[in-house]
């Protein structure tokens, strides 16, 4: 297979690249600078330097001539302040260019486009466990342009026989390298020690270790159960923010008081009403269709202490 990896350098990316170097032709996107470039080339991989916000379309194009199946994880991600257009650019144009860029590219074969969306798809509109037949009513721009990106490559593979994809939308990620939402916890239980649970931390969310969305990639690149598909990535157990707490205190050696707070007044704090929201996802598609078998939540924060594991 000749593999074109988006991202790369990322938490997921650099799990995937782990998981499959010396099984594919290899090449990679990078920004301009990316300090993984020269480690990758030393490796044996084609790096394509571009910027999906001003994308180079040629130079995509060149980059993917020999290609038959790319894996898209680059994108705006973990960046609150930036604007909608932003998004638009980058998670949605950005991913409309490469999605072109590939079909241009050589000669018309069977060719193959796993994208890696997010369940933030969905947006948050009911109680209960999201699964891939919810309807998708995204309520950030994040979300808004990652369906948007989404849709943009059914409709193009709609049209092009030649082309098949699997949309790929993890539930939040941790892993090595981690900006998101558990990085920043875990960043600040180091920092002060204590760690505030709004409503006891009685709320549940689903979580999925980065080498498990790396193993989903894995199952998905040829496989012909997941053609033409969508499947969300995560893991059939939800725990409390509280036991998210407490496995990382465990599993990291963190000395860190958890701080119950009532409710009250809190609740109207946007901060506040994000960690006390609910956010629980099935992948059990993935599970029965597939063979997925993610980590358990303490597995996966050994494997964050012990990245070598």
């Amino acid at each position: 297979m000749n593999l074109f990896v988006t991202g790369a350098s990322g938490c997921i990316g650099s799990e995937l690249l782990r998981r499959i170097r010396g099984r594919h032709a290899l090449s990679v996107m990078l920004l301009e600078g990316d300090p993984a470039s020269d480690r990758l080339r030393d490796e044996g991989a084609q790096v394509v330097t571009c910027d999906l916000g001003r994308p180079d379309a040629d130079a995509l194009e060149a980059g993917l001539e020999q290609v038959d199946t790319v894996v898209h994880l680059a994108g705006l991600v973990h960046t609150p302040d930036a604007s909608p257009e932003a998004h638009r650019k980058i998670n949605h144009e950005g991913t409309k260019t490469l999605i072109d860029a590939f079909l241009r590219a050589g000669a018309p074969r069977p060719k193959r486009f796993v994208f890696i969306s997010t369940v933030s798809v969905f947006g948050n509109y009911k109680d209960g466990v999201y699964d891939e037949d919810d309807a998708c009513r995204p309520d950030t721009p994040y979300g808004h342009y990652k369906l948007e990106a989404e849709r943009e490559l059914v409709r193009v593979a709609l049209n092009n026989p030649a082309l098949s994809y699997t949309i790929l939308r993890p539930v939040t990620v941790f892993g090595a390298n981690d900006r998101g939402n558990v990085g920043r916890m875990i960043a600040f239980m180091r920092r002060w020690r204590v760690f505030p649970l709004p409503g006891g931390g009685r709320n549940r969310k689903t979580l999925v270790h980065a080498a498990d969305v790396a193993a989903a990639i894995d199952l998905v690149l040829d496989n012909a159960r997941a053609e033409n598909a969508v499947f969300v990535v995560g893991n059939e157990a939800s725990p409390t923010l509280r036991e998210i707490a407490d496995s990382i205190r465990r599993n990291l050696d963190i000395r860190c008081a958890l701080l119950p707070l009532p409710l009250g007044p809190l609740a109207a704090a946007p901060v506040a009403r994000k960690l006390m929201r609910d956010n629980c996802y099935s992948s059990a598609a993935l599970r029965t269709r597939l063979g997925f078998t993610p980590m358990t939540l303490d597995e996966g924060m050994r494997r964050l202490a012990d990245p070598g594991s």
